[in-house]
């Protein structure tokens, strides 16, 4: 059953369904305890209940151990009827996607986002946690002009060694878009080692720098697919 069927998550009373996607949906909910507005992720139940419970309290304990302004906090963590859920603060405002629906940004709003973020990524650096999926649809910017970066449902550990999923074929680049990020914030790299380092966040960071001020991708086409993406992504020259 939906989380918007049955109306609540545990103690959060569920408003409105805002968003969704390929691993579950998210809503708009009241704490009923704490008697505040926040956000739950509840994650598909058809899926493997217990991989999706591990990666959603990794996600929980990478995210919370942050403690940034720049990254979005995370309240809490469980299961609902056999579903994983996170909560998280309700952050009114737009995502970056939003904002950049309408064009290119003005500099100064670009050069404070664009420091607010490298601020925020930074910050998941020095406590070890690469993000792995930084684009403009997972930074949330408030009406008062906050980046906050959403969805650490990729993040990872840093380590020196070998990237523990590194095991998808190298040519499969749909495998590696799911595991590893988003196909067009991808570093060249990533499609031929199948690793992420702070380098490829920051790569990424570079993506959508440059989209803010440009409101176009840098690599990707209208019309082309990931495949096609990738393949300009590592052997394109870079735009001017």
């Amino acid at each position: 059953m939906a989380a918007s069927e049955a109306r609540t998550v545990g103690p959060y009373e569920v408003l409105e369904p805002i968003g969704s996607g390929a691993w579950g949906t998210v809503y708009r909910a009241f704490d009923t305890n704490l008697q505040r507005t926040v956000v739950v992720k509840v994650l598909d139940a058809a899926r493997d209940a217990g991989d999706l419970t591990a990666r959603l309290l990794e996600e929980a304990r990478m995210a919370s151990a942050i403690d940034h302004p720049n990254v979005c906090a995370v309240f809490d963590a469980g299961e609902w009827q056999g579903q994983p859920y996170l909560v998280m603060p309700y952050v009114p405002g737009r995502t970056l996607r939003e904002l950049l629906d309408g064009g290119p940004l003005s500099e100064p709003l670009a050069l404070s986002l664009g420091v607010q973020v490298a601020a925020g990524l930074a910050a998941a650096h020095r406590h070890g946690v690469l993000h792995r999926d930084l684009k403009p649809s997972n930074v949330m910017v408030t009406d008062e002009g906050l980046a906050k970066i959403l969805d650490f449902g990729l993040a990872r550990r840093a380590s020196p060694g070998p990237d523990p999923e590194a095991a998808a074929p190298r040519g499969d680049r749909r495998v590696a878009s799911s595991r590893f990020g988003t196909t067009s914030y991808m570093a060249p790299e990533q499609f031929v080692t199948r690793r992420s380092s702070e380098q490829s966040d920051v790569w990424a960071l570079g993506v959508v720098l440059y989209e803010m001020l440009t409101g176009r991708h840098p690599f990707r086409l209208p019309g082309s697919d990931q495949q096609r993406t990738a393949h300009d992504v590592q052997y394109a020259p870079l735009p001017d």
